[in-house]
């Protein structure tokens, strides 16, 4: 019945069974929440305004990887719709910081050649290689958002088949 194919065909990454790809990623977001909050502690112990920056930038997917605790925990409409609200977020957060770093690698803001070139020349350098980098920079930015969008679209699909 189509009732039976909406929870028993839906899959993760073409071949694992949707609940079963769902509780991986919601172990390896928990792990990843971890290891963000040691390098956090590291990263304040050595410069602490650093350290507070990146914080907050890491604040959106600790507050993801807290909803994937709860669903995992305990998956229940709720915390599924939840999950899925959070990771439709992140998407839209993610997507958008992707495109701006991806721009300002292109327009040299990131340039650093190293203690044994100064800046003006390491500029210089960026300037004349500056076409090598927009392929992989745009490819990078684009693989980064779809796979993105594909952790949010299984959450998505995961909601529809077990919980509407």
């Amino acid at each position: 019945s189509d009732a039976a194919y909406k929870k028993e065909g839906q899959t993760c990454c073409l071949c694992i069974p949707i609940q079963c790809g769902m509780k991986v990623m919601a172990i390896l977001n928990i792990i990843s929440a971890i290891g963000t909050i040691i390098q956090g502690a590291v990263a304040m112990a050595q410069s602490p305004g650093n350290g507070v920056m990146f914080l907050l930038l890491a604040l959106l997917p600790l507050l993801v990887s807290w909803k994937w605790f709860l669903w995992l925990k305990e998956d229940t409409e709720e915390t599924t719709d939840q999950l899925v609200k959070w990771m439709r977020l992140q998407f839209f957060v993610n997507s958008v910081l992707q495109i701006v770093i991806g721009i300002l690698v292109i327009a040299g803001v990131f340039t650093d050649c190293g203690p044994d070139v100064s800046q003006e020349d390491c500029e210089k350098i960026f300037a004349e290689h500056r076409s090598m980098i927009i392929a992989p920079v745009i490819l990078q930015v684009c693989i980064s958002i779809l796979i993105m969008f594909y952790f949010y679209n299984v959450t998505r699909r995961y909601k529809d088949a077990f919980h509407s």
